[in-house]
């Protein structure tokens, strides 16, 4: 009777009181896995995420930190002294300025096609020298580039190359520069300036100001172009630098000091954090004739190209986007 009645219980419509608990029990508990579950596949998915895209911009700025400028100036990078189209640019090896240790192309800022402040007027685009001490020539026009900002601490090294070309000389000699701009403060550091004298190192530019310590910088003697110097020039002048960034000046010399410096290594060791701007400048002296210009490559900060630096925006939103992480996953 026992056997049968519990055979019923077991089979039947009729169950024991304690089944149906232990199956509430196990629905609760595998209710309870899957959310927690479900929550901790969310988060790590998330995180995932997140890190596969941060690790894909790393290679892809590696990837590009071999051809810096071969497609181009960067389009988050300001032109400021020149007409549409002119006055800066990318460029392949061309004439006597071929590639630079990087290999591939390079950018450049030239005089060529740079708005003009006027004949009887002094200044625009420079490093507002004024007009000389000898009251002979100033500033007429320039061209300058300014990078997007990029965050550097104390400590950094920045690493540039770069190339002055001119086909100017003598008392009209042209001038360029590079400096550092610290977005917050906008204090300037003067990285160099390039500037002929016959026979002398173009850098620290001659009457120029000095460049600042933490630069270390090898020596810098002008150098012939492969063009002529019979145009304008005086007996003994080295023939002026074939170069499309000198348009119609390209293989033209004026007088002693034109040529090219070859391509140069800088160095720069940063002094305290902060977020910054690299500008490249280059301007006319005296007049706007005879042409110059001022090519760079392989900027990088510690090694990595400088395009693919993060922006100090661009970091802090991943910072917060990771804290935010952090926060869900702890929830969960």
């Amino acid at each position: 009777m026992f056997k049968s009645t519990f055979m019923t219980g077991r089979n039947g419509m009729e169950e024991p009181t304690s089944l149906p608990c232990q199956i509430i029990l196990l629905k609760g508990d595998v209710s309870n896995r899957n959310l927690f579950s479900m929550k901790t596949t969310k988060s790590s998915k998330i995180m995932s995420i997140a890190a596969a895209a941060f690790f894909l911009a790393i290679l892809v700025g590696e990837a590009a930190a071999a051809t810096m400028f071969d497609a181009g100036i960067p389009t988050n990078w300001t032109h400021i002294g020149g007409r549409a189209g002119s006055g800066f640019g990318a460029a392949m090896p061309n004439g006597d300025v071929q590639a630079s240790p990087e290999g591939g192309g390079y950018g450049y800022v030239t005089t060529a096609g740079a708005l003009s402040v006027g004949n009887n007027q002094c200044g625009g685009i420079s490093l507002g020298l004024g007009v000389s001490p000898e009251n002979f020539g100033c500033e007429k026009n320039g061209s300058l580039l300014q990078s997007s900002a990029f965050s550097a601490s104390k400590g950094d090294d920045l690493q540039f190359y770069f190339n002055y070309i001119t086909s100017d000389g003598a008392n009209f000699s042209d001038y360029a520069w590079v400096r550092l701009i610290n977005t917050a403060t906008n204090d300037l550091t003067l990285l160099f300036t390039a500037r002929t004298t016959a026979g002398d190192n173009t850098v620290p530019g001659s009457g120029m100001p000095g460049i600042d310590p933490n630069v270390t910088i090898g020596a810098t003697p002008i150098q012939s172009g492969s063009g002529t110097s019979e145009w304008e020039t005086k007996e003994g002048t080295g023939g002026g630098p074939k170069w499309h960034g000198l348009d119609t000046y390209s293989g033209l010399c004026y007088d002693q000091g034109c040529g090219l410096t070859g391509w140069i290594q800088a160095n720069y060791e940063f002094v305290e954090d902060g977020a910054y701007i690299i500008e490249f400048g280059v301007v006319n002296w005296g007049d706007t004739r005879y042409d110059s210009g001022l090519a760079f490559d392989a900027i990088t900060l510690n090694g990595r190209d400088l395009v693919s630096v993060p922006e100090p925006v661009s970091l802090a939103l991943f910072a917060l986007g990771l804290a935010g992480l952090a926060a869900l996953r702890r929830r969960a």
